[in-house]
């Protein structure tokens, strides 16, 4: 999905040198981590040895010039020790999740204090392939991320809702990670 993006991206520019600002929620966060690990990578590979010229050439800017990233899973350890969640979620569907009447912290107090979780854009004949999909995927290993995110502004935007796929952990622990990150935590609905 990440060179799904990228792709999409590109093509949607109006000028070659147009930069591209990546982002999505949850899936699409991820898929935007892999859009830049996919940049750094393809540009490791396509730059030419190092010269002794004394003016070498400046280099080319990036092709992502920034991600903004909403609700990241877990991911690496933390997604390791969840997999096992997710897949009894898989099994035991989507209308099981739906009948879930754990408050969420965030909603406390108001009137959506009710509310169960929502598989946002997930299709009830779909929901078990989705969070299986889920449990077997993980972010690039941490030294590809640090390599595709040092030089890259990253917004990480989440809400510490009692969220267990994307908990506000994995939006600092991200920041960690990528030194030009910036973390926005929602504690309320305000």
């Amino acid at each position: 999905l990440g060179r799904d993006m990228l792709q999409l991206g590109q093509r949607l520019r109006r000028s070659p040198e147009q930069k591209l600002v990546v982002g999505g929620a949850s899936m699409g966060a991820a898929s935007a981590i892999y859009a830049a690990a996919h940049v750094h990578a393809d540009a490791a590979a396509a730059a030419p040895p190092p010269s002794p010229s004394p003016s070498p050439s400046p280099p080319s800017p990036p092709v992502i010039s920034g991600l903004v990233l909403v609700i990241v899973p877990t991911f690496h350890e933390a997604r390791e020790r969840r997999k096992g969640q997710i897949v009894a979620a898989a099994a035991k569907g989507i209308d099981a999740m739906k009948d879930n009447k754990r408050v969420r912290p965030i909603f406390k107090g108001t009137a959506r204090e009710a509310e169960p979780p929502q598989p946002v854009g997930v299709r009830d004949d779909s929901f078990a392939h989705v969070m299986q999909g889920g449990a077997e995927s993980d972010l690039p290993p941490p030294d590809t991320l640090r390599a595709a995110l040092a030089a890259t502004p990253t917004l990480v935007l989440c809400w510490d809702c009692g969220d267990r796929t994307h908990p506000a952990s994995s939006a600092r622990d991200l920041a960690a990670i990528a030194p030009h990150a910036v973390v926005h935590i929602a504690q309320s609905l305000k």
